[in-house]
């Protein structure tokens, strides 16, 4: 059996996508030396010995800190050592040094450990006022900062107060005031102050580049404590607001498929963002950047990615692979390698020359081709892939283009990856915009299906598909069709998925056509893979993703394999929904190795465990409907049913139905997506042939399944409707 399978990377593609909310910046007090930094006990801060600013320490801060002086005259009382109050600074929750009062639970509520501090105001008679650093916040959306606080006295004085304030050095904004005794309702308890930095930023005209937070504590007396822990200032990257086309990439590290929106860049300007190795001269490492793929060259495996040269000017319309590290965890790395490693996520933006016009790339013909190209966005802009074209560069006929358009997720799979899909005319249920610096798999083939292996290819991206908006996840209106999805656990107890589609459609054929797509293997492991099996061209026994059917009133058979790597022995099918399935088609999965036959309709799952000797495909899907003559006790002549006619009508068809039994039966009609549309009922006579009228007068133009449904029997017919 032949399949489509990429090589097995020790990697996972990636492409960018939408994250949830990252720490821009964050101050914890854990890393503040009780040697150097004691601000409790015998060394605490006071008019003459306060530093201006220290350092909390520790790799995960993000920001310094700095004390400003509004205390009047200062501390009063005199600390000597063996105190355990009278201190502006750090505490532990649960051993010396500790300020009395002081929580013994950290804002997540677990116990604060020994090295573990938080920041307590103390006796600061007159107020002090912890500022921090500026951040800038500009390159983020959805910004917010979180400030923990709490209070350890049960009163406190008229004057004394907690105010947390957010400015940008010139305008300053009141975020959080509590006064006296609105502080004792805090006893022993941690709250969280949540601010919504946009609005914030927004309705005062803050400079987001310079935004800083201050907290101010004053406490009139001993053992009257407020505290803070764990501040961060957190959003999601944005290119809102860049001039130069951009994206943002994931957090996770691995590959990701992207394109150049333009002219003037080299690979040696893509080591800005991130870490190119393995292509300089010296550089041993293996690389982590191809600029072209040229088809299986063995069985089973695939060693045609090409990689370039650091100085390769990059082409628009080519996809690039490119695996991200994270400086969260970082390799070893040859110092001739290019760029830096930097901490995910990032955005990519970069001035190019915009493409003028329409944009065309022309792909050399490679040993052994397997008919996908590496392609991507070449605008600057958004891009409906209903604008790719591709044509023989020889003889300049046209080729087909798969209307399903293939991109690796690794978020998925439980950081395993896996495939999203995409569809160039929308019929895939799927976005067919993608953004600037995306790139992509594009299957290309002869009319019959066959690899292109006698001239170069050349793909064409429209001008006039440039558009706004575009995204890399979103629905459009569902097809026909249904999903089958394997699913698995890998050894490491990772859950593992992977999907096939039955898609039928009125432009579809029974043949290779440009709305089948090929199946593309994983680029890391452990996996699981699923695979409807059919022809492509004179190839056999292909793996396909997509296996499209004419949509005709008529019983699909489609072959169903799997396979996986590294994953615990059992496995199971399961189908989301059959929302998007006419309600007079049946569907069933056979295991021919059991001889299960499951009702999709009636179960959501199958399990089943791999057996020796089991057939290449060991399941079958039948999908549709049983045209020959059926009844319930699976008796002969029971029922006769004709062709309507006039086929196709503007007004109405008859249908002529002949039962043997006299019974009552349901007429009903259904549009392409399984919507009941009319319905009616009629008493059928034995031995009389019954003229049965659908009126089909106030329809839209389209191709409808009318299902007549008796005691004993069930049947339908295939009606178009013309306007």
């Amino acid at each position: 059996m032949k399949r489509t399978l990429l090589l097995l990377m020790a990697f996972a593609l990636a492409s960018p996508s939408v994250w949830a909310q990252q720490t821009i910046a964050s101050q914890s007090f854990d890393g503040v030396g009780l040697s150097v930094d004691q601000l409790v006990t015998a060394n605490p801060f006071n008019s003459t010995n306060a530093p201006s600013a220290f350092n909390a320490g520790g790799p995960e801060l993000d920001f310094s800190s700095s004390f400003t002086d509004s205390r009047g005259n200062g501390l009063t009382g005199t600390v000597t050592a063996g105190e355990n109050g009278d201190a502006i600074g750090v505490s532990t929750g649960n051993a010396a040094p500790q300020v009395n009062g002081a929580p013994t639970n950290n804002p997540d509520g677990n116990p604060i450990g020994a090295s573990e501090r938080v920041f307590v105001f103390d006796n600061t008679d007159g107020g002090i006022t912890l500022s921090f650093e500026p951040v800038d916040v500009s390159e983020f959306e959805s910004r917010q900062i979180r400030v923990p606080y709490t209070a350890a006295a049960t009163t406190f004085g008229t004057n004394d107060e907690l105010v947390v304030t957010v400015g940008d050095g010139s305008t300053t904004v009141t975020v959080l005031e509590i006064l006296s005794n609105d502080l004792e309702l805090l006893l022993a308890t941690w709250n969280t102050l949540v601010v919504d930095l946009d609005d914030v930023i927004t309705t005062n005209s803050l400079d987001e580049t310079n935004i800083i937070l201050s907290v101010r504590g004053d406490t009139n007396s001993k053992g009257e404590e407020l505290f803070i822990d764990e501040i961060l200032f957190t959003g999601t990257l944005s290119c809102s607001g860049e001039t130069d086309p951009c994206a943002v990439t994931s957090g996770v590290e691995g590959w990701r498929m992207i394109s150049v929106p333009g002219t003037g860049l080299t690979v040696n300007d893509l080591a800005a963002f991130n870490l190119v190795r393995g292509i300089a001269t010296d550089d041993t490492d293996p690389p982590n950047i191809y600029t072209a793929y040229g088809g299986n060259q063995a069985p089973g495996g695939n060693d045609g990615f090409v990689a370039p040269s650091a100085t390769d000017a990059l082409v628009p319309g080519e996809g690039i692979f490119w695996y991200f590290f994270d400086s969260a965890d970082p390799p070893v790395v040859d110092p001739d390698a290019l760029g830096t490693i930097q901490e995910l996520p990032i955005l990519i933006v970069d001035t190019v020359t915009p493409v003028p016009g329409s944009a065309g790339v022309s792909y050399p013909v490679r040993p052994n081709n397997d008919g996908f190209y590496l392609a991507g966005n070449p605008f600057t802009t958004s891009f409906s892939l209903a604008g790719i074209a591709a044509r023989n560069g020889t003889t300049l006929a046209a080729l087909t283009v798969s209307d399903v358009v293939s991109i690796w997720d690794p978020s998925l799979n439980s950081g395993a990856g896996a495939y999203v899909t995409y569809s160039r005319s929308g019929a895939g249920g799927n976005p067919q915009i993608v953004a600037p610096w995306q790139g992509f798999w594009l299957e290309i083939t002869d009319g019959a299906g066959g690899t292109v292996t006698d001239a170069t290819v050349e793909v064409g991206y429209g001008a006039a598909f440039q558009t706004t908006g575009g995204g890399f996840v979103g629905r459009q209106a569902a097809p026909v069709g249904l999903k089958l999805v394997l699913s698995g656990t890998a050894n490491d107890g990772r859950a593992l998925a992977n999907e096939v589609s039955l898609f039928f459609h009125e432009e579809s054929t029974d043949g290779w056509d440009t709305f089948d797509a090929s199946s593309l293997g994983s680029f890391g492991t452990p996996y699981v893979l699923a695979g409807l099996v059919g022809d492509r061209g004179d190839e056999t026994d292909m793996w396909k993703y997509q296996d499209a059917r004419p949509l005709v009133d008529d019983l699909h058979t489609f072959d169903l394999a799997y396979t996986g790597f590294g994953v615990e022995d059992s496995y199971a099918f399961s189908w989301p929904s059959l929302e998007n399935v006419p309600e007079a088609w049946s569907v069933t999965l056979r295991d021919l190795v059991t001889g299960t036959e499951v009702d999709l309709r009636a179960e959501s799952s199958y399990a089943f465990t791999p057996a020796e000797g089991e057939p290449a495909a060991r399941f079958e899907v039948l999908v549709g409907v049983n045209n020959a003559v059926s009844n319930e006790e699976g008796l002969p002549d029971v029922f006769a049913m004709g062709e309507l006619y006039p086929n196709p009508s503007s007004t109405s068809a008859t249908l002529a139905v002949r039962v043997a039994e006299s019974q009552e039966a349901s007429v009903t009609v259904y549009d392409v997506l399984g919507r009941q549309v009319l319905a009616g009922a009629v008493t059928l006579r034995a031995g009389s042939e019954e003229r049965l009228d659908v009126d089909v007068s106030a329809l839209p133009a389209g191709t409808y399944v009318v299902r007549v449904a008796g005691e004993s029997f069930a049947e339908t017919r295939r009606l178009t409707v013309v306007r």
